[in-house]
């Protein structure tokens, strides 16, 4: 291998990649909603130029995922953490609590959406107790949004993805000691603080019409 791998290298050196994925990427979707429920990748659009470039940016499991990989610009080396597509629901939030630990001295930002936050929520007291402070940022779309799109894409119907009643997540952060913050319009984004001191829970509206790009699953075309 030692001997292999540079000559390998050697000839891939002048070789042109096509980039399949960056055509793709900036598939046609609606970013003009300045009312609730709001898109993700206007919501995606807006975080990206209040956060610092060595943010480190955690996501949860589902469509909240897959928009942020594909719509999230990152300019650093290990500012995006995420499962890939072996994870369970509920990774994110313990894992920003992780990263926040290795790396003290960089924002650290969850992408959530509202059934993997409620899987975890409760690590909130984790959080405050120890002094970890990080962004979550909840796509709350009142569903379990890549289970609805998956049954709608194969079987023109839902069952059993509808997350209402929902808590109120800014109250919720509130009761552990954490700050909550509901948000009503994208420039409401801009006034939250990059590195805050407490662990902030932000509770952002999302339209769960919209689907992940066709590009990111084979069945995501319908929704």
């Amino acid at each position: 291998m030692k001997k292999v791998i540079p000559q390998v290298l050697n000839l891939l050196k002048d070789r042109k990649i096509e980039n399949d994925w960056g055509k793709t990427a900036s598939e046609s979707l609606p970013l003009d909603v300045e009312e609730p429920p709001f898109t993700p990748v206007a919501v995606l659009k807006k975080i990206r130029t209040l956060f610092p470039q060595n943010t480190i940016f955690v996501t949860e499991i589902g469509q909240q995922q897959l928009f942020a990989a594909n719509y999230l610009p990152v300019s650093n080396p290990y500012t995006f953490i995420t499962s890939g597509g072996l994870g369970c629901m509920g990774f994110g939030f313990p894992a920003s609590l992780g990263a926040k630990i290795a790396c003290p001295d960089q924002p650290v930002t969850t992408i959530a959406g509202d059934g993997s936050f409620l899987m975890v929520c409760q690590e909130l007291a984790t959080s405050v107790s120890n002094d970890i402070p990080v962004t979550v940022l909840i796509f709350n779309n009142g569903h379990l949004g890549m289970i609805r799109q998956s049954q709608l894409s194969c079987f023109n119907r839902v069952s059993h993805v509808d997350l209402s009643p929902s808590p109120n997540f800014a109250q919720l952060a509130e009761s552990f000691g954490a700050v909550g913050v509901k948000i009503e319009t994208l420039d409401d984004l801009l006034d939250l603080d990059p590195a805050p001191e407490k662990t902030t829970v932000v509770d952002i509206p999302i339209d769960p019409t919209i689907c992940v790009p066709s590009h990111s699953y084979s069945w995501a075309g319908k929704g």
